[in-house]
């Protein structure tokens, strides 16, 4: 029962700010006080139940409050259109210029070292320099 109450408090902890601001300690209330009860009449059915229920409404918040700063962001798109085209035009370009900038920068990083190329020619540069140092 004791692990059954740390998980659902967790959970409880998991839910979006504005949500546990609304309805934080009612929810930890009911918790607590339901958690024993839950044991007592229905057992670890009862438990593994009221756990899933929890786990499954924390994501459902998620989404909803992202559907309404969706529809905010739709309402603010619309009623400045302008803005909008050269706030999307920043970002693409913002992105776009920051993959090309890390991938040349990865490539060049993590490129093969030219080891072996690199003793042949001074090699061949070394023999070079001594041809012409022995020819008058």
């Amino acid at each position: 029962m004791n692990f059954a109450w740390r998980i659902y408090r967790r959970l409880a902890q998991a839910f979006p700010h504005e949500f546990k601001l609304a309805y934080g300690t009612e929810v930890m209330q009911l918790g607590e006080d339901v958690v024993d009860e839950i044991a007592k009449r229905y057992g670890t059915a009862g438990l593994i139940r009221l756990i899933a229920d929890i786990a499954m409404r924390v994501p459902l918040e998620y989404l909803s409050e992202m559907r309404g700063d969706m529809r905010y962001a739709w309402r603010a798109l619309i009623k400045s259109p302008g803005f909008a085209l050269v706030g999307i035009i920043s970002m693409g370009l913002g992105i776009g210029l920051t993959t090309n900038v890390y991938s040349s920068k990865w490539e060049v990083l993590f490129r093969e070292l030219p080891a072996a190329a690199n003793v042949r020619a001074r090699f061949f540069s070394t023999k070079w320099v001594c041809i012409l140092m022995s020819e008058p």
